[in-house]
């Protein structure tokens, strides 16, 4: 009877075991569909900014292995994406996602203010490389910015280069210079009729030596008819947590009177 007892108590806690195990698996995974919506929050912000922007390209400097484009793919962006980066592993990473989508092109290239061959920085963590040397206080904050290689890479202008790519009139340009965002902008000038939502990276500080000041970047970007329109977190100093930069998207306003789509 003893012997029938145990087993039976042996039975009722595998059993107990084995829902105990199901409920945990059944919350993991609960977890994990709430931080997935959660990350993907800004992303989908940026569709439907996209969406009321009638964007008919997306067109990204800096791209580094595809990571922002395969963000907008993974929350049900189909359009047309050029990517352009600079540095060679970077790219070779890049080539190989776009070659498994045929409504994403990408290019090995920098872009300036002018078309020469220029030296890349190749930063140890790939994509905070900058044509520009690095101020020590952004590797006190950040170590994995350091340098640790350089790369000969092409330069070209926006203003050349893009009527070589598309004849799209609503880009969504996403500049990821890592610093030259003010020269990306100055070598395009010409074609920034056709630019209808910038986002880019700019710091309270400038991190980069000869890096445009925040207020200068956002006075140009008006003086080229776009309006700061929302901000995001770029990366925090863990020691302090203060921001040094944050992700500033501008917007390309109707004209006054107009009703915007969506």
């Amino acid at each position: 009877m003893e012997r029938d007892r145990l087993q039976e108590e042996c039975d009722r806690l595998q059993e107990e075991r084995d829902r105990l195990r199901e409920e945990r698996d059944r919350l993991l995974e609960e977890r994990d569909r709430i931080l997935a919506q959660w990350r993907a929050q800004p992303t989908l912000k940026t569709l439907a900014q996209m969406t009321r922007q009638r964007v008919d390209l997306v067109l990204e400097i800096g791209a580094n292995k595809g990571q922002f484009a395969q963000s907008l793919r993974s929350a049900g962006y189909t359009g047309k994406i050029i990517s352009i980066e600079p540095l060679s592993a970077a790219f070779t990473v890049l080539q190989g996602k776009c070659a498994q989508d045929c409504n994403w092109d990408c290019h090995n290239l920098a872009i300036g203010e002018a078309d020469v061959e220029t030296t890349i920085n190749v930063s140890a963590n790939s994509y905070s490389s900058s044509l520009l040397p690095v101020r020590a206080r952004t590797l006190e904050i950040e170590p994995r910015i350091g340098y640790v290689a350089q790369e000969t890479v092409s330069l070209r202008r926006l203003d050349s280069l893009l009527p070589t790519l598309t004849a799209a009139q609503r880009i969504f340009l996403k500049i990821d210079a890592q610093g030259s965002e003010g020269n990306v902008i100055e070598g395009g000038r010409s074609i920034f009729d056709r630019i209808a939502m910038v986002q880019m990276e700019l710091a309270w500080t400038p991190s980069y030596e000869g890096q445009a000041e925040m207020g200068h970047m956002v006075d140009t970007m008006r003086e080229l008819g776009l309006e700061p329109g929302s901000v995001a977190p770029s990366w925090t100093d863990r020691a302090t947590g203060l921001m040094p930069e944050i992700d500033v998207t501008f917007f390309r306003l109707p004209p006054r009177g107009a009703r915007p789509s969506g």
